[in-house]
């Protein structure tokens, strides 16, 4: 029976943090693999990045190809692909994917947030076909169409004024007394008359059969829309974690030190899913804790090689 390759760190999620460890590690010389399904993460579906150093009116996209382009200079194995289960084996880890089983001695936890749901009626039935949680790759599809989009933040603020390029009217459905995005998108708002704000509503239902067809607020009916965007927020994505002693805030993030380590020993953690810089979930700060991980697992890991000996 052939001997699985061990690596000396499996790094879960392809976003900035992931990225980030993965090419600083490769310098450190660690044997290292990236599990993930793409490449950019979240950062693929943004419709513009403009406050990462060195880049402005970049596509997230285009930003994600970057870091693709970057990981392959280095030569950093990618496994596209979903990790489904962790289990500990001995002093190792395995990662299970689909299709796959990896080895690793240490475990990077870089997956980031999943898109909360508003929980409402026709919003299960109707996604695809009409429902989007991404403006960026669906807005294409509603080009002359009015279109509604809620939530408060800059996603939502954003949004909006990515689907008023193309649309023919966009509601911004806002749940708070008033928009919490920052100045900037507040003023392209403000100037663009095909963006309607709805301050203090929420959304209860979508309407329609095959696709949608209107829907319904806490302010009436809007029976013109044709494609709905929720732009809400997000949770952390941790179920893998669930049988380690990895501990979370009450929000669920993950509880790191500041050299990026969990409680549990062997797996770290980076990026929009823990509990340090500030939450600010900005590129900038995932691919700085991603840097800080990749020195203090090669530091853990000559620690625990002396140790042995």
């Amino acid at each position: 029976m052939e001997e699985k390759e061990i690596y000396d760190l499996i790094i879960l999620g392809g976003g900035p943090a992931g990225s980030s460890c993965a090419i600083y590690a490769k310098k450190y010389k660690l044997n290292t693999i990236i599990i993930s399904p793409e490449i950019g993460g979240t950062i693929n579906k943004a419709h513009m990045v403009d406050n990462y150093l060195g880049f402005f009116d970049i596509t997230g996209m285009d930003l994600g190809m970057k870091f693709s382009e970057h990981l392959a200079k280095f030569e950093v194995p990618i496994e596209y692909d979903f990790a489904r289960k962790i289990e500990k084996d001995g002093d190792l880890f395995k990662v299970l994917t689909f299709s796959k089983e990896f080895v690793g001695k240490t475990i990077l936890f870089a997956l980031g947030l999943e898109r909360k749901k508003l929980g409402i009626p026709g919003e299960k039935e109707l996604l695809g076909r009409g429902v989007s949680y991404c403006v960026t790759c669906d807005a294409m599809f509603f080009r002359d169409k009015v279109v509604a989009v809620t939530g408060s933040d800059d996603h939502a603020a954003s949004g909006a004024v990515h689907l008023a390029q193309n649309s023919s009217k966009v509601y911004l459905i806002n749940p708070e007394s008033e928009l919490s995005c920052k100045p900037y998108w507040l003023d392209e708002i403000n100037s663009n008359s095909k963006i309607q704000v709805l301050n203090e509503t929420n959304v209860t239902e979508v309407l329609g059969a095959e696709s949608v067809k209107g829907i319904k607020t806490t302010k009436g009916d809007l029976n013109d829309v044709e494609g709905f965007f929720i732009e809400i927020g997000a949770v952390p994505s941790d179920t893998l974690l669930s049988e380690f002693n990895v501990q979370k805030d009450d929000k669920g993030f993950i509880k790191v030190d500041s050299e990026q380590r969990t409680t549990e020993d062997g797996i770290y953690a980076a990026g929009d899913i823990t509990t340090n810089s500030a939450k600010f979930l900005q590129v900038a700060t995932a691919v700085s804790e991603g840097a800080i991980c990749s020195y203090t697992i090669f530091k853990d890991l000559k620690k625990n090689a002396r140790n042995k000996n």
